[in-house]
């Protein structure tokens, strides 16, 4: 049953009550409310349309029990109210569940430019897919709605990525009004120009698009993506291909690539199908100079040695290659790299060291990702204790902080920290702050590493002198 307007404007006037000083309600009094309400539909219904991220956030999250009707019209109101803010469309996607063509439907129909949240849908799509649900109402939603191509080509390659990863194989030869060939037709003519929006949506349809055209067309727009959110949408779609005319193709992409990028690359290079093939590739490329050590982060040396998919001989090749594993005596490290340092280091040396090797999961003066612990409380620290923070991760390692990988049924592998989690999903924070809302019926293999995501290993890549300008850097840093 739909909220009634009455229900609606009494909640709305009980929102005005306990709040802020503009007459919106504080994200605990929100909480709080929603907890005890007697008219969750009417009271989330109203406050689905607060400016206030944080607000809307506790409102998708408490819907969850709502009979489907009236928990997709809550969430198409919080997902469409301005600013839109990426863990308001992750919640979204996480309650949704038999909710999402719905709330698709009630997004499109709600926009006045004919361009939705494309991200929002094409996110909804692939749950739906992975659903073995709504298959119909999604494809009438795509007939029928008046958006713009890129929004269809959103909802189509969503579904369809969330088809794959159910493990439905075979394709549909229509969806949506019109033939799959056609919808992959479209695919290519946007995704070989067009603007950066309009590619996204055609990229991401490609990735079930197993043909010759669709694998050019892909690596040569790896090799000039706009940036780590369209390499990645990529990468994703080069899965499943032919792993060494794939392997090949990235690694010609590797020389222009930004850092994060790389970082990206080298994510997909490691995943577990095609592996065996692949690997070679990358070897020959490091043995040429083509790929230097100094290429490759430290964290990201620290995955590709602990990955579970590598021969013991393809470990020790790896290990020989890149600078080898960390030494498991931690304390005597600490003990060597201190005894080694400067008194005082440089703080702008340190700004820029940290910018390099460390931005991607700590924030500290207006630079980096917030993934790891705050480095506001490194200031009162003696300089031996952060550096054994840094050099020893994993002695004072807290449950927070522990690591945990992720392997997905469509051989996807992921070692982040988990950052969310309801009955139909994981939510896994990785390095540079990025999140995946991972559905639990896509899970294959999730288990604790007992280590912290920041690894082992970096008095290999930074001097005595190094690691006295890192610190400079941070104790004097707010």
């Amino acid at each position: 049953m739909r909220p009634t307007e009455a229900s609606i404007r009494g909640a709305q006037a009980a929102a005005t009550l306990d709040g802020t000083a503009d007459g919106a309600p504080s994200r605990a009094a929100a909480r709080r409310r929603l907890d005890g309400s007697d008219n969750l539909a009417g009271l989330a219904a109203a406050l689905a349309g607060v400016a206030d991220p944080a607000v809307r956030f506790e409102v998708a999250l408490a819907v969850e029990s709502l009979p489907a009707v009236e928990r997709a019209v809550v969430l198409a109101k919080v997902a469409s109210t301005e600013p839109v803010d990426p863990w308001i469309n992750r919640a979204v996607v996480c309650v949704a569940g038999e909710a999402a063509p719905e709330v698709i439907r009630l997004i499109v129909a709600g926009r006045s430019d004919r361009s939705p949240h494309r991200h929002m849908i094409r996110t909804l799509a692939e749950a739906c897919g992975r659903m073995e649900s709504g298959e119909g109402a999604l494809s009438q939603v795509v007939e029928s709605a008046d958006i713009d191509a890129g929004g269809k080509l959103a909802i189509v390659g969503g579904w369809l990525h969330g088809r794959r990863a159910l493990g439905g194989g075979d394709r549909p030869e229509r969806f949506g009004g019109k033939s799959l060939d056609a919808w992959l037709e479209s695919a290519r003519e946007i995704a070989a120009g067009g603007t950066f929006e309009e590619r996204e949506d055609a990229l991401a349809l490609l990735a079930v698009d197993p043909s010759v055209a669709a694998t050019a067309i892909l690596l040569d727009r790896l090799a000039s993506a706009a940036g780590v959110v369209e390499a990645r949408i990529i990468l994703r779609g080069l899965q499943g291909r032919d792993p060494v005319a794939v392997g090949g193709g990235v690694l010609d992409c590797w020389p222009a690539a930004s850092p994060a990028v790389r970082r990206a690359m080298l994510e997909a290079f490691f995943r577990p199908e095609g592996l065996s093939e692949r690997l070679p590739l990358f070897q020959s490329a490091v043995e040429s100079g083509a790929i230097t050590p100094g290429d490759i982060a430290p964290d990201a040396r620290h995955a590709i040695l602990a990955s579970d998919f590598l021969a013991p001989a393809d470990r020790s090749r790896l290990e020989m290659l890149l600078g080898g594993a960390a030494n498991a005596d931690r304390a005597a490290v600490v003990a060597a790299v201190e005894g080694a340092m400067p008194i005082v280091g440089d703080r702008e040396r340190g700004r820029q060291l940290f910018t390099r090797h460390c931005a991607g999961c700590h924030r500290a003066g207006g630079i980096g990702a917030r993934v790891g612990p705050e480095l506001a409380a490194m200031h009162g620290k003696p300089r031996g204790q952060m550096l054994e923070d840094i050099l020893d991760p994993n002695r004072r390692l807290t449950g927070e902080y522990a690591a945990v990988t992720v392997v997905t049924t469509d051989g996807e592998a992921f070692t982040g920290l988990v950052s969310g989690e309801t009955p139909l999903s994981v939510q896994l924070t990785l390095p540079e702050g990025r999140v995946e809302m991972i559905s639990r019926n896509a899970i294959e293999v999730l288990r604790g590493t007992g280590k912290s995501l920041m690894p082992e290993g970096f008095e290999q890549t930074l001097s005595a002198a190094e690691f006295a300008d890192l610190i400079e850097f941070l104790i004097h840093t707010p």
